[in-house]
């Protein structure tokens, strides 16, 4: 209890704090959305940034620094992200580590019968829960600075987080108040998922990239990034995931695009 009265008090005095202008010019340079925010909403997420920049453990890996610039692309992307969501901090991600370029990873998978392969893969992120999120600086500044054919690394990653908020494992089913609002999620998800492998699996076109047909968890990623890097790709094609998406994060991204 004495700790969270802390920890509300320290965030209190980090949002009420002036955001220094190379931060908002960083924004103005570099974040597609930024000039699209209204005044209310860029207030809100200068807070949000602050607090991420101000209690995250940065750590730049295989030597790579991690300069001021980099630390505001991260925080703002993960702001817009959660621009709707009050007050989410990510407390259970305690750094953000940040390579070069992509890296190699150990990696395991199961065939059965109680084998299991060890190899090494190549990676651009992951997301860990009660652990670090992983990112490489090409694809932060690239999902800043332009709409990548819907892809969007730091958003991706923390959409796994926010994933993870109910429970150690991502299952495509976020944080949800009620169990009316999850029936409603679950019922549009499931479709949208079937017919997003059913597409994959037959190579026909896809209502976003086909790497979201891993898993559920991987489908609610790539929906998400999506949903604020090419709205409109969403809202065309499966109108009601749109609105559920909408509903969840509780922003239209559809008006950045306008």
């Amino acid at each position: 209890m004495l700790f969270s009265w802390f920890k509300s008090r320290s965030r209190r005095r980090i949002k009420e704090a002036a955001f220094p202008e190379p931060w908002r010019q960083i924004l103005v340079d570099n974040l597609w959305q930024y000039a699209r925010l209204t005044s209310d909403e860029k207030t809100s997420l200068h807070q949000s940034m602050a607090v991420l920049l101000q209690e995250k453990n940065w750590e730049g890996c295989n030597g790579f620094h991690v300069d001021e610039e980099t630390k505001v692309l991260v925080a703002a992307q993960v702001g817009l992200l959660t621009l709707g969501l009050e007050d989410e901090y990510f407390d259970n991600v305690l750094s953000i580590l940040i390579y070069p370029t992509a890296y190699r990873a150990t990696s395991q998978s199961s065939p059965g019968a109680g084998i299991i392969i060890e190899g090494q893969s190549d990676r651009l992120g992951e997301a860990w829960y009660r652990g670090p999120v992983i990112l490489t600086h090409p694809d932060i500044v690239d999902g800043a600075q332009s709409t990548h054919g819907g892809r969007n690394l730091v958003m991706h990653e923390f959409a796994h987080q926010i994933d993870m908020l109910n429970g150690r494992v991502a299952d495509g089913i976020p944080p949800i108040d009620s169990h009316e609002e999850v029936e409603r999620w679950n019922h549009c998800f499931e479709h949208t998922y079937q017919q997003l492998v059913e597409d994959c699996q037959r190579g026909r076109s896809a209502l976003v990239d086909c790497y979201g047909a891993t898993n559920k968890a991987e489908c609610f990623a790539v929906l998400s990034e999506t949903f604020f890097q090419q709205p409109q790709r969403i809202a065309q094609n499966d109108p009601d995931m749109f609105q559920a998406l909408c509903g969840y994060y509780r922003q239209d991204p559809q008006r950045w695009q306008n």
